[in-house]
């Protein structure tokens, strides 16, 4: 790990993929709320945190990284925020000797596997790839049960979980959307059981999310209620809100999570000095429209276009382009 950067840095990464860009009104604003309420909860900027944990990995151990979110209606193979950032931080590790186990919900693989081959990662028809395995983790609550421990009797030696954009339910176990509509608990992964594992067992946990439902918002609790109504009173009937109650080591917060992992990434090369892991610009829109392509929809309006949660490709080109020019200042410190 290479000397620390002074912290504007890092804080300038945090504030560039938490550029408030939510397409529905009554979202709007909600991107500060849930920043402020991880900041507070964090030792510094999100992603420097992140960077941190992930840099003092033991070499060559297993990492698992999930994401994956949808609905059967308008998002039945996933949504095109999630596979991109993901393949970003995974192709990060992968270059840092780490093993990537990728797992999600099978109806959204096919998207998540198209974005990380975009990224330059070689996975094959079966799954399985130099370093990276690919498997599928099943829908309801015995099912996730039996299947984590499983990994965990199959994989000893893994080291982290990375939970991007991957739901999780509230403190009465409900999964909801972002807006507040309750899930079918049988209808989604429960990988927030794996989270609960891995944090028990003193690997390390990561959660980026950007809507406050998903793993790892149960670092700020309460928090959300005070400036989001949906985390006070999801309206659904269950007496919670939105808000995931998984405990993880640090959660980064952002506009979409594809932002988020790609400052985490960026944060990592700036951390230990190596950025031969770090995906070129073009790989944005590579994975976005890879994911696209193989099914997935953009999250807000549900249609299949290479867009994330109603913003442009251009807009998440834009985002990871600042974050690279705050990696070159940062190299010039060095």
């Amino acid at each position: 790990m290479t000397q620390d950067l002074p912290q504007a840095f890092f804080q300038s990464l945090d504030d560039i993929v938490n550029l408030e860009f939510k397409a529905k009104r009554p979202m709007l604003g909600g991107t500060r709320v849930r920043y402020d309420a991880a900041r507070a909860a964090a030792d510094g900027p999100l992603v420097h945190a992140a960077a941190r944990l992930l840099a003092g990995l033991p070499p060559q151990g297993s990492v698992v990284v999930t994401t994956g979110a949808g609905n059967p209606v308008t998002l039945p193979e996933g949504e095109t925020d999630g596979p991109s950032g993901a393949a970003f931080l995974a192709h990060m590790l992968w270059a840092r000797g780490h093993r990537i186990l990728v797992l999600s919900d099978a109806a959204f693989l096919p998207g998540i596997v198209a974005a990380f081959r975009a990224t330059g990662l070689s996975i094959g028809e079966d799954g399985r790839g130099d370093r990276i395995l690919v498997e599928a983790f099943p829908l309801g609550a015995q099912a996730g049960e039996e299947k984590t421990s499983a990994l965990l009797a199959e994989h000893p030696g893994i080291i982290a979980g990375l939970f991007i954009e991957k739901p999780g339910p509230n403190v009465f176990g409900v999964f909801h959307t972002s807006a507040g509509k309750a899930k079918d608990p049988e209808s989604v992964a429960h990988l927030h059981l794996l989270a609960e594992a891995l944090t028990a067992a003193g690997s390390v946990t990561l959660g980026i999310g950007d809507g406050g439902n998903e793993i790892g918002f149960g670092r700020v609790g309460r928090a959300l209620e005070a400036g989001l109504p949906a985390a006070r009173d999801c309206g659904c009937g269950c007496g919670g809100g939105i808000a995931n109650a998984t405990m993880v080591d640090c959660l980064v917060s952002a506009s979409t999570s594809n932002w988020g992992a790609y400052g985490v990434a960026v944060a990592l090369g700036l951390v230990t000095g190596r950025f031969e892991g770090l995906p070129p610009i073009e790989a944005v829109s590579a994975s976005v429209n890879a994911s696209m392509k193989a099914g997935a929809n953009d999250g807000y309006s549900g249609e299949n276009v290479n867009s994330v949660d109603g913003t442009s490709i251009e807009a998440s080109e834009a985002v990871y382009r600042l974050c690279l020019e705050v990696a070159a200042q940062g190299r010039n410190l060095q």
